[in-house]
């Protein structure tokens, strides 16, 4: 059976294919907000996915939980699942996720992802101003719903080991959607300014030296040139294939068994046990416990080579073992 994590990623792989299809019709004015609107919600899912996974496939984890109100008037102790209209569990959005993320599990995203998904946002939260767009707002958009892609590509092969090359995502490049005449025909609002300004702010706030592979905008250039198509062409492909001529990654299974960072392990450490402190105790009771392969493995920078550097990964049980020894020393 498919692992709950993976089925919400797929459905946010969906959402973003969803969102990329929309932008690339030939003929749609509400392209830039449908395109916000939908890749919000591919991220939302993202995140998700990865709160599941992390949560050993939980949905509980997923849940927004409240105190109610006692009869006399209290506040009850006591958490209860928050429903919607039709009595489901209500579901945390983009933010809480976010926050859950980092609270319980140490897991951070880019600052420039961060960024990213403010800026999209602000598309989408103010959609309804965005009619006769200019086309320096359209343009803003692009570049930053193109970095909104390729940071969602990394993201997931990152965290989940998954190949979405696939879907072949990418955004119709402006040069194939706006004529000169249509830059000079629409004048900027008040309103559209602010976003333009907004956006450029953004950009100017991007980390100047960034080699983690996230970005804040992309610029795309298109150069045509005369010539067969067989020249001047190469392309590289993420594939699983072994036989391949292309980059092999085989990652996915790693991820699903070992998907704690030592950052993650640690936070969630802090959060199950009272008083906790990275002390050697911590670090002794860890190290020997990472010999057991099913709690613990290494991945090398350099697969072939068992002198390169590496980092560990854990396997969620691992946590449990070691609060028991943990508590059992005090």
């Amino acid at each position: 059976m498919t692992p709950r994590y993976k089925q919400i990623l797929r459905k946010s792989a969906e959402a973003m294919l969803a969102a990329v299809e929309v932008y690339n019709k030939p003929r749609f004015e509400y392209r830039e907000e449908s395109f916000a609107i939908l890749s919000i919600n591919a991220w939302e899912l993202l995140l998700k996915a990865r709160i599941l996974q992390l949560s050993a496939n939980k949905p509980s984890s997923l849940y927004v939980y409240e105190k109610k109100k006692n009869l006399d008037g209290s506040t009850s102790k006591k958490r209860t699942i928050k429903r919607n209209r039709s009595g489901s569990p209500q579901s945390l959005g983009l933010i809480p996720c976010y926050r859950k993320l980092v609270s319980e599990f140490g897991e951070a995203l880019d600052k420039d992802i961060q960024l990213n998904l403010i800026c999209l946002t602000e598309v989408r939260d103010n959609a309804v101003h965005f009619y006769n767009k200019p086309f320096e707002l359209r343009k803003k958009v692009h570049e930053f719903g193109t970095a909104n892609l390729s940071n969602f590509l990394n993201l997931s092969q990152e965290w989940f080991g998954e190949d979405l090359t696939q879907y072949e995502f990418f955004l119709m490049p402006l040069a194939f959607i706006n004529t000169a005449q249509s830059r000079k025909a629409i004048k900027t609002t008040s309103d559209e300014q602010l976003a333009i300004d907004y956006f450029e702010e953004a950009q100017k706030s991007s980390k100047s030296a960034n080699d983690s592979g996230y970005s804040v905008s992309l610029n795309v250039e298109v150069n045509l040139s005369k010539g067969s198509s067989k020249q001047n062409v190469n392309f590289v492909k993420f594939t699983n294939n072994p036989n391949a001529k292309q980059v092999h990654l085989s990652d996915a299974d790693f991820k699903e068994r070992y998907p704690w960072s030592y950052k993650n392990l640690t936070q969630q450490l802090r959060k199950s046990i009272p008083g906790f402190k990275q002390s050697q105790k911590y670090h002794d009771i860890r190290q020997k416990l990472e010999k057991d392969p099913n709690l613990c493995r290494k991945r090398y920078l350099d697969p072939d080579n068992k002198k390169s550097s590496f980092k560990n990964w854990y396997n969620p049980n691992i946590a449990r073992l070691i609060k028991e020894l943990y508590l059992k020393e005090d």
